[in-house]
């Protein structure tokens, strides 16, 4: 068998064997691994993160909304439920929260966040709608899933209709019940978020 010449400790000449080379090469990292892991491990924390926020917003109504109210007609119950479970009724539920009276102005200007409707119009189906959908065609399907999850959220006691002046539409108005959830989420998710600071590229 041939041996492989080694060269000599002052030497600085690269491999004479092809193959060591190519060896070499392939376990010297590539300079930016470091910087790609570091993003791999940021989203990793925040995705988690997400997940565990969704996981708060579904056990809160499992746990202390869906026990207060006894919804008779048992299809009525499952299909209310897994409408409010959805990820749109969490982003429906915090606009209609936002727009209430119980979240005064002071509040809204140090959140640094804005309310959709006004006075002169308030929040309801139809301009959530518009809010959401994709384009103009889109309007129509996300106002049937919208007056879908308010009519839950209604039957649950988190939102309340009320006549708007003479128009056809009704006002959407975010009871205690609403106020006092959004309240217990912020106790639950504040912790949550806390951690994926903490744990960004820099600190991870």
């Amino acid at each position: 068998m041939a041996k492989l010449s080694v060269a000599s400790a002052g030497n600085s000449a690269a491999p004479s064997n092809p193959a060591v080379s190519s060896v070499a090469a392939a376990m010297t990292p590539p300079s930016n691994n470091m910087a790609i892991a570091t993003e791999t491990v940021s989203a990793l924390v925040t995705v988690t993160g997400m997940i565990d926020m969704a996981g708060v917003w579904q056990g809160l109504l499992i746990d202390t909304v869906f026990p207060e109210t006894f919804i008779e007609h048992g299809t009525n119950r499952v299909t209310f439920q897994r409408r409010l479970l959805s990820e749109q009724a969490m982003r429906i539920l915090m606009i209609v929260w936002k727009d209430s009276e119980h979240v005064c102005d002071h509040a809204i200007d140090a959140a640094g966040v804005s309310r959709v409707g006004s006075d002169c119009a308030p929040i309801n189906c139809h301009n959530l709608a518009k809010r959401m959908a994709a384009d103009a065609n889109d309007v129509d399907r996300q106002e049937k899933k919208i007056q879908g999850i308010i009519k839950a959220a209604e039957a649950y006691g988190l939102v309340a209709k009320e006549k708007f002046k003479n128009t056809r539409q009704q006002a959407l108005r975010g009871t205690e019940r609403l106020h006092r959830l959004m309240l217990d989420i912020d106790g639950e998710v504040r912790p949550i978020c806390t951690e994926i600071a903490a744990s960004g590229p820099g600190g991870v």
